[in-house]
């Protein structure tokens, strides 16, 4: 298991390295330029797509055929791209926390409910994109699995600037309640979509 990480995490770094300093810069623009949360919201995106991309490649290498011949487990294959998903997506939400604080102190004082309950909505769709992707292209492999992908890209995007629109016309955020219950939902999504993706996996001809 651990061999498959360090594998995973070597790719991600060595081919997606640029997404990361994408996310970085946006991230950072954010501070000075407030209310556009096209610059906060994209690199969740970015960090979404990460093992999706991993998986494509594993697949046109045939690395998942030959990763057969390993002493690992389907499951434990699965688990681990989810696993990179947390770990590309966790420093992005964290960048998300410094970046939005550092803006609120600027402009005057940092609002610590209306930051957790904007951390939240971000966590949300940290996990939503993987959520979908991920099972659709352990069920039917990542060429047909693209094409999905490009409908959710879409559908995502579409999310994201319906949700821009909602705050600049004063939707309000959830409250802390609300932010914790939000959160625990998308976890309670994101183990669901772990173990579709393990029953998929675990039925599916590679040959």
């Amino acid at each position: 298991m651990k061999g498959l990480l360090l594998k995973d995490a070597y790719q991600a770094w060595k081919y997606y390295k640029v997404f990361y300093l994408v996310a970085v810069v946006m991230e950072v623009t954010s501070i000075w330029v407030n209310g556009n949360l096209f610059l906060v919201v994209y690199p969740f995106f970015l960090m979404g797509m990460v093992p999706f991309n991993l998986m494509s490649m594993d697949e046109s290498g045939k690395w998942d055929i030959y990763c057969g011949s390993l002493p690992c487990t389907r499951k434990q294959i699965v688990t681990g791209k989810y696993l990179l998903g947390i770990g590309t997506a966790l420093p992005a939400l964290g960048l998300v926390i410094l970046c939005q604080a550092l803006g609120m102190s600027l402009r005057g004082s940092i609002r610590w409910g209306e930051l957790g309950s904007f951390v939240a909505v971000c966590a949300v769709l940290m996990l939503l994109f993987p959520s979908v992707s991920l099972p659709l292209s352990f069920r039917y492999g990542t060429t047909k699995g693209r094409m999905i992908q490009m409908i959710l890209v879409g559908a995502f995007c579409g999310a994201a600037a319906l949700l821009a629109l909602a705050v600049e016309d004063g939707m309000p955020l959830p409250g802390r309640v609300g932010a914790g219950a939000l959160v625990l939902g998308m976890c309670g999504v994101y183990g669901l979509s772990w173990y579709l993706s393990v029953r998929f996996y675990e039925k599916r001809d590679l040959g």
